[in-house]
């Protein structure tokens, strides 16, 4: 069978409707559609957020198998907050994570962007609050503008960055650094 849409064929029924089954128990994705191009198993449509698409993709790696998998989810939140209420939301799920408690952080948004500022402790406690941030789910985009205190951080060179989904290729999340 080939999907139109994509020239893509598609997976054996049984492992196709598996993954599918799996993935719609599990998450809210809207549009969910699992092919394959012959080398890898591929996952495409609308997670509310980015811990949705990365679980999802780990979820379809162990249903298929040895199959590798492409996370082409596009992250579209579905929940559409007002901006103080995603604000809120972004200041409760920095304060419940763990690994975010000694961190100064302070919140803001604008038509939807939320902006991260205050002081982290490293890089990675500064990815993790963007990641956070992103979990919510209801964000357009996440500017990240914490300082980072350790200077000679490598992964965040002018202690700030910003996280970008890139579903183009592989739909693996990267950095870029902004000013």
């Amino acid at each position: 069978m080939t999907s139109s849409a994509t020239g893509r064929h598609m997976l054996p029924d049984a492992l196709a409707k598996r993954t599918s089954l799996a993935l719609a128990q599990s998450f809210d994705i809207r549009n969910l559609r699992v092919m394959t191009d012959g080398l890898r198993l591929v996952i495409d449509g609308d997670a509310p957020c980015y811990r949705v698409k990365k679980h999802a993709g780990m979820l379809a790696s162990r249903v298929a198998g040895s199959q590798r998998v492409m996370n082409r989810l596009r992250v579209v939140p579905h929940r559409h907050y007002d901006d103080g209420d995603l604000a809120k939301a972004v200041r409760n799920a920095l304060s419940a994570n763990e690994g975010l408690g000694s961190e100064r952080i302070e919140v803001s948004v604008h038509h939807g962007v939320v902006t991260l500022q205050g002081s982290a402790s490293s890089c990675a406690a500064s990815f993790q609050a963007e990641l956070a941030a992103w979990a919510v789910g209801g964000a357009s985009e996440i500017n990240n503008r914490m300082r980072v205190a350790d200077a000679d951080d490598r992964c965040c060179p002018d202690g700030a960055s910003q996280l970008t989904v890139n579903d183009s290729l592989t739909g693996d999340i990267g950095t870029a650094s902004t000013a």
